[in-house]
């Protein structure tokens, strides 16, 4: 029996193993027995793998074949570490598991031939990010991977798990994080190297892929990849056997739809040049940027809520003249360029660019439909803003398109302080006050006209804050779904 050994950190990410006698050693395969052991997973404090038995014991560990596992990982390491879309759309749960469940339950009616290809890419796809997929007949925690930016995606769901014996329950909360890339990375690596140094040639090394060429293409696809290339913009990091940290470029693509054509890559490769400059950014927004963990569900909302305030204070915001925020002004007054472009992908509403290197940029899709009214514009710059102060990767640069494929917590926590810093609770209130109050649909037009907002986000934010009974928001909301004029 080996003593446990610990590789990463349980505040962020750890793998605890141990290897153990094999109660059965003429029964396992020969290229495992070896490997019989006990593992833990931590993820920001929270053990994913503690489980009762039938026994009603709780514990920490799971006992099984650690081979089957570090095979899993050194197979799929690439796709594991690069790969973000999935052959499908999903929906906006946060929680990969459960937004790619509903997703695939949507196909099963699906009679198209497409959706027959999709259904199997599908269920490859689970294959190379579901960490049961390692398990190979024991008992693994529903525990999936996903890349996104420079952040791994950690999603996991104690419910059904493949194999388990009755009465074999985890003892963990639904829920899914955000964790720097590397440090998950560097926490498998050392991983494997600890299992290898102890399988006396019965373990393969890792098929890890370290061409920048191959990775890049699992995270952007095959167009983007060769515009990348065409241009140049390959030069890619390589640290633990994984891309980290991305380029502008790759960052920037890695959340377009895999449809993004060569003219509308071209389009957005120009603007981040030209936003390229050595002179710093303004002190004032210097000051105003934060350096913050990636939020999580429970956390999103008041995070961006909390920022907003902050930036509102600072800047002595609202002033006394003003019915509403002038969110164009405030940009001009933190230095911030906004440029206007059209690009095809209508799901793009926006990026930021910042950090050395680039001047505070703002790019604002006129494609985009949410663009097109005066209320979903502002609430784009007032959103990409959030982005600049909040999401900041390594050397305190950002290059993040807005799209469905963006981290949903992350959007989650850039919308909140974009309702908040257009919406500031003295503004608020003094549009009820003059219009009396919110309890019909003409009021709340009337309050969204005045505060240059979408009316659905003035009825999110009025509830958030309290200002109206939850019994009117559930009748406004429906009275606006059958209207004409629609939920916005």
């Amino acid at each position: 029996m080996t003593e446990w050994m610990s590789f990463g950190t349980r505040e962020t990410f750890a793998v605890e193993g141990r290897l153990i006698p094999d109660p059965n050693p003429d029964t396992a395969p020969i290229g495992e027995v070896w490997s019989y052991g006990e593992w833990r997973l931590f993820v920001r404090g929270r053990c994913l793998t503690r489980n009762t038995g039938p026994d009603g014991k709780p514990r920490e560990e799971i006992r099984w074949y650690l081979a089957p596992l570090m095979k899993w990982l050194g197979t799929n390491w690439t796709p594991l570490f690069h790969e973000q879309r999935t052959p499908a759309a999903l929906g906006e749960n946060e929680n990969l598991i459960v937004a790619f469940e509903q997703s695939e339950r949507l196909l099963l009616d699906d009679e198209r031939p497409e959706a027959s290809i999709q259904r199997t890419g599908m269920q490859e796809w689970r294959e190379r990010h579901a960490l049961w997929s390692g398990a190979a007949g024991g008992v693994f925690p529903n525990v999936w991977f996903r890349r996104q930016s420079d952040l791994m995606e950690i999603s996991f769901d104690p419910g059904t798990v493949v194999g388990a014996p009755f009465g074999l329950e985890f003892q963990f909360n639904r829920g899914s994080v955000l964790i720097d890339a590397a440090a998950v990375a560097a926490t498998l690596d050392n991983f494997l190297a600890w299992g290898f140094s102890h399988a006396g040639g019965m373990l393969p090394r890792p098929s890890k892929m370290t061409d920048s060429f191959l990775a890049t293409e699992w995270l952007v696809g095959r167009t983007l990849t060769d515009v990348l290339c065409e241009h140049g913009l390959l030069n890619q990091q390589v640290t633990h056997d994984i891309i980290y940290p991305l380029s502008p470029e790759v960052a920037m693509f890695g959340t377009l739809t895999p449809q993004t054509s060569e003219l509308d890559a071209g389009k957005l490769l120009s603007a981040l040049e030209s936003a390229r400059s050595d002179t710093p950014e303004s002190p004032i927004l210097s000051s105003l940027v934060e350096d913050r963990m990636p939020p999580n569900r429970e956390n999103a909302w008041e995070e961006g809520y909390d920022v907003a305030l902050n930036v509102l204070d600072s800047l002595e915001l609202p002033r006394s003249h003003r019915a509403y925020i002038d969110v164009a002004d405030t940009l001009r007054e933190l230095g911030i360029k906004v440029e206007n472009m059209q690009v095809g992908d209508a799901s793009l509403r926006g990026i930021a660019i910042a950090g050395i290197g680039f001047s505070p940029t703002i790019l604002v899709n006129n494609g985009a439909r949410w663009n097109r009214s005066n209320a979903g514009y502002r609430f784009t710059l007032a959103h990409e803003l959030a982005h600049l102060l909040l999401d900041r990767g390594a050397a305190r640069r950002i290059t993040h398109a807005s799209t469905p494929w963006a981290p949903v917590s992350i959007e989650r926590r850039a919308n909140a302080f974009a309702a908040m810093l257009l919406m500031p609770p003295k503004l608020l209130d003094a549009a009820l006050a003059a219009f009396g109050g919110m309890e019909t649909v003409d009021q709340l037009k009337r309050i969204a006209r005045r505060l240059q907002c979408g009316k659905m986000a003035v009825l999110e934010h009025a509830m958030n804050l309290d200002r109206v009974q939850p019994t009117i928001f559930y009748r406004l909301r429906a009275e606006m779904s059958t209207s004409s004029g629609g939920l916005y």
